[in-house]
């Protein structure tokens, strides 16, 4: 490099979890045209909600501002933007995840969260919601915190679980 030569600029990534579920649904739509209410409500419908993480994948990803984003999700009352310091925990209470003991879990999910009503931790934290089949009965029973699904869990794995979480 020479001296009059002004270095490349290099832009951290702010999208911290990408997982290939949401990665596939960009890929659906990432070529055409007026699609961010639909990528919405695609991510909405196979999640459950939209965080503020998922609004800076897609920004980043599909270079779209997350502006133009913001005000798409404001002019739909059907879309919501969940708080990145909100995390969202899905417990699966779907026939196949019951026949896989989802009851415990969900129980060991509330007893480690100290949740009491309302499915809200005191602190706003976590918002525990159920669910019914997830369509990953293969891997039941399922958890799904953040928009990332764990299957084949255990009442043992929720401590680690939720424990790792509290730590990010």
């Amino acid at each position: 490099m020479s001296i009059h030569s002004k270095p490349k600029k290099i832009y951290p990534y702010r999208c911290k979890v990408l997982s290939m579920d949401l990665l596939s649904i960009f890929h659906k739509y990432h070529e055409s045209e007026n699609f961010i209410e639909p990528l919405l409500n695609d991510i909405k419908n196979s999640f459950g909600s939209i965080t503020e993480n998922d609004v800076v994948c897609i920004s980043e990803y599909l270079n779209i501002s997350e502006n133009k984003i913001r005000k798409t999700v404001e002019s739909n009352e059907e879309l919501e933007i969940i708080p990145v310091k909100q995390h969202i925990i899905r417990l699966c209470k779907g026939d196949t995840c019951k026949e896989h003991g989802a009851e415990k879990i969900i129980e060991k999910v509330y007893k480690e969260l100290k949740i009491i009503s309302n499915n809200i931790t005191e602190d706003g934290k976590f918002r525990i919601e159920i669910t019914g089949c997830l369509n990953m009965c293969d891997i039941s029973p399922v958890i799904g915190i953040d928009n990332i699904f764990y299957g084949k869990i255990d009442i043992f794995d929720i401590e680690a679980l939720i424990g790792y979480i509290k730590e990010k």
